[in-house]
């Protein structure tokens, strides 16, 4: 009776081990070869999506003839004196194409061409959306979906030039630039 027990657990043993082997092989080390081909192609549309907040501090200090702040990303209060200091309709350190040559694009089409930049990297990484992990889908969904690109995103649409500065999206630019750099710092950690 002992033995047949013994011959049964075996055998058990032998057919959970066999089972475990075929999920290594064939389930668990092809997604991984998989998770890094992925990671490979669409890390570099993460990186890119958020270096479009980290750029922004030295953008907006060189607007309003300043220096960048040591804390990175820069606190609230700062984006807003700074934002004062940038009118939406004045000139940004963007230029766009006018007839033969260039313009300096005021700070209301600069936010346009960053929620731009924002939409179009957003598109592409949509294909690799069923292969990132929960968590990165998380974070690139904070910048995707932040209070700066509503904001950005409405007023890019008005037209020409819009009264006030840029002191009104303190608080959205702060979030906006700490989700880039939350994004940057997952990019770094666990793609690159």
């Amino acid at each position: 009776m002992g033995r047949g027990i013994g011959g049964v657990l075996f055998e058990l043993a032998l057919a959970y081990i066999g089972a475990w082997m075929f999920n290594l092989l064939v389930v668990v080390l092809p997604r991984l070869r998989s998770r890094d081909r992925v990671l490979a192609a669409g890390g570099g549309l993460i990186r890119r999506l958020s270096g479009v907040g980290l750029a922004m501090p030295a953008i907006l200090a060189e607007g309003a003839q300043t220096r960048v702040p040591q804390q990175a990303p820069p606190p609230e209060d700062w984006l807003t004196v700074i934002g004062q200091r940038l009118p939406f309709g004045g000139p940004s350190p963007l230029h766009v194409p006018e007839g033969m040559g260039a313009r300096a694009a005021t700070w209301q089409e600069w936010i346009g061409d960053a929620v731009a930049k924002v939409e179009s990297l957003n598109a592409s990484l949509i294909p690799y959306y069923p292969f990132l992990e929960i968590e990165l889908i998380g974070l690139v969904n904070d910048v995707v979906l932040s209070d700066f690109v509503d904001e950005g995103r409405t007023l890019a649409s008005l037209p020409a030039p819009v009264n006030g500065d840029m002191s009104s999206l303190g608080r959205p630019l702060a979030e906006f630039m700490t989700a880039c750099a939350a994004l940057r710092a997952y990019h770094e950690h666990e793609v690159a």
